[in-house]
């Protein structure tokens, strides 16, 4: 009988433990869904309509070739005077 009395507390804590788990983990599941969603979208982003004009910067827009494929890759090139090299910053 002892047994039994003790035995209910403990699985009311696991199954509550269980539950609460269940919820934080379905929570962080839909939070990283809606986030996949809103990153992942085709075609023109507002996050990305910013060019360097937007903050005050002379730039120009330019294309290159890629290495391998016959793809155009499009760029911004920020001039500086003083500068006789060009750093190229590429993501991927």
């Amino acid at each position: 009988m002892a047994n039994q009395t003790t035995t209910k507390p403990f699985l009311r804590i696991i199954m509550t433990m269980g539950g609460i788990l269940l919820f934080l983990t379905s929570v962080y599941l839909l939070i990283g869904a809606y986030a996949i969603s809103q990153v992942t979208q085709i075609g023109a982003h507002e996050a990305y309509a910013d060019t360097p004009a937007t903050f005050g910067i002379e730039y120009q827009e330019v294309t290159f070739p890629a290495r391998e494929d016959e793809l155009q890759i499009a760029a911004w090139y920020i001039p500086n005077p003083d500068a006789d090299k060009a750093i190229i910053i590429v993501h991927g």
